[in-house]
């Protein structure tokens, strides 16, 4: 049991990090809860907005996760300037993408009918993203200050100005979907411009931070050299580009889960994007804990502990495992309840309730592979989860979910089938790279 007495550090830096990630979900749920006012025709158009939108976003912000192995190792060897070096060519790779991202998001924007999706459903979903679109940017540059502060250990900042970033959106829906303080009522896009008002201010406030802090603590950050370095951006890269195409490679199957459900009609791509808002916000704590984990055992490594870096894989796997597996039970047990929160309509909570004992019972296959790929993030091995995705939800998850949907005439209950399946495949492949790994790295210290 003594590889578990790493659990106390692992949650006291996980749960800040956690609660700042569903933060940035609640954000969602938030517009889901408003937009729903709207009826199931703008909770639709909403997630096909919020299908493509984050598809691109996480693939700009995997570009910057390499800064939680490089930061994580440089501040374990004591090597501070290196962390700013880092942050600086990570902040021009979120600028750099987001133009590019935003663009195809907005020229994009109405071609959602070339996938089968009803044209009402379509048009909504046009109207939200193009408003949306303009918060990525500062989003991208907001997840690259947290992740160079959270490799530091610091974690709190981020937390606090999510919480204050949600009141902003909370009103901004308020003001800009049903039109008060003298502003026009925008329906579905208002809550996508919202959005763009709260990342803004996230953005301000995490830079400002950042600087209020390097300023009081003398961190050297406000010296260090704004020039473009070919050798540390292609070194986030290297790192970050598997990472993106891995969050690619999982957040793009459930885009296009959410797309082949919007075939289906209305109440189907309603039922099936409330659930999905529901697994999301418990997946945010494994979420935080694969974060922290990446963290803390780049730090270890940078350090030359290989003995905790171990014992805190494992204490994050078995950990994420157990809390998963009993938010399983709970989503279950509370099904109705949790959807009476977005809808009051009979037929999207019918639906909705069965897709939930899919999404309870794939909660620990979640949790576990998440977990694993930051574990293995944390010992600077990208590459492996990029793969075990692909092959997980692309070649199995996706066919096996598609097969059922259309050809065996499961509905979106056969999509969801094939999601815990591509999930499954997946936790299993990358707790036992872990496992491999741990025992490579514990012979190493042995001889």
């Amino acid at each position: 049991m003594k590889k578990y007495r790493e659990l106390a550090p692992l949650l006291k830096l996980a749960a800040p990090v956690s609660l700042s990630m569903l933060g940035g979900l609640f954000m969602q749920l938030v517009d889901t809860v408003f937009v729903g006012r709207l009826g199931p025709v703008a909770i639709g158009g909403a997630s096909v907005g919020n299908a493509f939108f984050a598809t691109l976003m996480i693939v700009g912000i995997g570009m910057s996760m390499g800064l939680d192995y490089l930061v994580s190792h440089s501040f374990g060897a004591k090597k501070l300037e290196l962390c700013h070096r880092y942050l600086v060519q990570a902040l021009y790779l979120a600028v750099v993408n987001s133009l590019v991202f935003t663009a195809m998001m907005y020229f994009c924007a109405g071609t959602f009918t070339l996938f089968g999706i009803n044209a009402e459903i379509a048009a909504a979903g046009k109207s939200y993203l193009q408003a949306m679109c303009f918060s990525l940017m500062p989003f991208m540059l907001f997840s690259a200050f947290r992740q160079y502060l959270q490799a530091m250990g610091v974690t709190v900042p981020a937390l606090i100005i999510l919480v204050v970033a949600n009141g902003v959106n909370a009103l901004g829906n308020w003001v800009f979907i049903f039109g008060h303080f003298g502003f026009s009522a925008h329906g579905v896009a208002g809550s996508g411009w919202s959005t763009v008002l709260a990342r803004v201010f996230m953005l301000a406030a995490i830079a400002w931070y950042v600087l209020r802090r390097d300023r009081r603590l003398k961190l050297g950050l406000r010296t260090t050299p704004l020039k473009f370095s070919r050798k540390h951006t292609l070194e986030l890269v290297k790192l970050g580009l598997p990472s993106a195409l891995t969050l690619l490679f999982e957040v793009g199957g459930f885009a296009t889960v959410t797309m082949l459900a919007g075939q289906l009609g209305a109440v189907p791509l309603a039922a099936h994007q409330i659930v999905l808002h529901l697994a999301s916000l418990t997946f945010m704590i494994p979420l935080g804990l694969s974060s922290a984990t990446a963290v803390l055992v780049g730090q270890s490594l940078g350090s030359g502990n290989r003995h905790r870096a171990i014992a805190i894989g494992w204490t994050a796997i078995v950990f994420g495992a157990i809390f998963a597996a009993f938010m399983g039970l709970l989503m279950y047990a509370f099904s109705l309840p949790l959807l009476r929160i977005f809808t009051s309509d009979f037929r999207v909570m019918q639906l909705g309730s069965a897709l939930l004992l899919v999404a309870s019972l794939f909660q620990v296959s979640d949790a576990m592979q998440t977990i694993g790929s930051g574990v293995l993030r944390g010992i600077g091995n990208t590459k492996v989860s990029m793969y075990t995705n692909l092959a997980g939800h692309w070649l199995l998850g996706l066919p096996v979910g598609y097969m059922l949907c259309f050809w065996l005439g499961w509905g979106a209950h056969g999509l969801w089938v094939g999601l815990s399946v591509g999930l499954t495949v997946v936790a299993l492949g990358l707790t036992y790279v872990w496992w491999r790994k741990a025992h490579e790295m514990r012979g190493t210290l042995l001889s």
